[in-house]
């Protein structure tokens, strides 16, 4: 089984990098229900609860037009296959060195704060 490296965050939360299984039961296990993909420019997709919003889940963070609620996954596919986050050989480094990330995507051609990956040593990989 394929695992990939994927930021997870929970609403109250910052993003956290973790190793988790490349499943579809994987993705629904966190995110706590059947998944909705949202995709972001540059090939990086948001995973989400599918119906999140319908049951009451904790807002977490706006994306231009729309709230995410609940656990959301960002990870990356060019293709059918999600794959690790680009760069994550760099972003292992800072983390290691205890730096927090700014993380930002394009949506729609803009780019939009989605929140701080913290420069934790504890929070390297995580496996679901």
């Amino acid at each position: 089984m394929q695992r990939i490296k994927a930021l997870v965050k929970e609403p109250g939360q910052s993003w956290r990098l973790r190793e988790i299984d490349n499943t579809l039961e994987a993705f629904q296990q966190i995110v706590g229900g059947y998944i909705e993909q949202i995709t972001l420019d540059d090939n990086v997709i948001l995973i989400v609860n599918e119906e999140g919003k319908l049951r009451g889940l904790a807002p977490n963070f706006m994306i231009p037009g729309d709230m995410v609620v609940g656990t959301a996954i960002m990870t990356y596919s060019k293709s059918d296959e999600f794959e690790d986050i680009p760069n994550i050989d760099d972003i292992e480094a800072a983390l290691d060195r205890g730096e927090s990330i700014f993380l930002a995507a394009r949506i729609g051609g803009k780019m939009s704060a989605l929140g701080i990956l913290e420069g934790e040593k504890t929070c390297k990989t995580k496996k679901s």
